[in-house]
C-alpha cells in the first residue's frame, strides 16, 4: 500500500518521512529511497529518512549540496519528476535516480530520491503521475505537520508569557 493514507494520520515528521520511504521501498521493491526536507534558505539538504537494501551503505544524515546535483536542482525548480544520473554519492551501484520534489501550494518543502536499476525502462506517464501524486500528498503532510509544530510552539510561548 502506498503511504498517502498513513502519512495523513500523524503530525510527526519523522514518522511521516520514514513511513513514506518504507512504503515506497516495499511496494516498488526498491534498492533505495531517501527523503530530504528542503528549506529555500539553504543550499543543502540532509537525508532524514531512508529505505535501503541491507547490502547498501546507509545515507542517513548525509548532507547533499543541491547545486552539485542537477537532478535535485531541476526537481526543485520545475516541481516535476526528474530521472538523471547522479554524481558524487551513490544512491545505487547503477547511479540512476528518480527525484521528485514534495511541495505545498507550489512551494518545494522536500525531495524524494529513488534509485533506479539500469535495466529499468523509461518511466511511463502513469508512473510519473503516481510519483508526483505521492510527492504532493507528502508535501501537504509536511506543511501541515510543520504548521502544527509552529502553532504548538507559539501556544507554549504565549502560556509562559501569561
Amino acid at each position: 500500500m502506498l503511504p498517502t493514507r498513513n502519512i495523513r494520520r500523524t503530525l510527526d515528521l519523522d514518522i511521516i518521512w520514514q513511513q513514506t520511504v518504507d512504503s515506497l521501498g516495499k511496494a516498488l521493491r526498491l534498492e533505495r529511497c531517501i527523503i530530504c526536507p528542503y528549506q529555500p534558505s539553504s543550499s543543502k539538504v540532509k537525508v532524514k529518512a531512508e529505505y535501503r537494501q541491507l547490502e547498501l551503505r546507509s545515507m542517513l544524515g548525509l548532507e547533499i549540496d543541491v547545486a552539485s546535483e542537477p537532478a535535485f536542482a531541476q526537481a526543485l525548480t520545475t516541481l516535476e519528476p526528474v530521472v538523471m544520473e547522479v554524481s558524487e554519492y551513490t544512491l545505487s551501484q547503477r547511479q540512476k535516480v528518480l527525484v521528485v520534489a514534495t511541495c505545498y501550494q507550489d512551494q518545494a518543502n522536500g525531495l524524494i530520491a529513488i534509485s533506479l536499476r539500469d535495466e529499468c525502462c523509461p518511466l511511463t506517464d502513469t508512473e510519473r503521475e503516481l510519483a508526483k501524486e505521492v510527492a504532493d500528498q507528502l508535501g501537504t503532510a509536511i506543511a501541515h505537520a510543520t504548521l502544527y509544530k509552529e502553532l504548538e510552539a507559539a501556544r507554549q510561548k504565549a502560556e509562559e508569557a501569561s
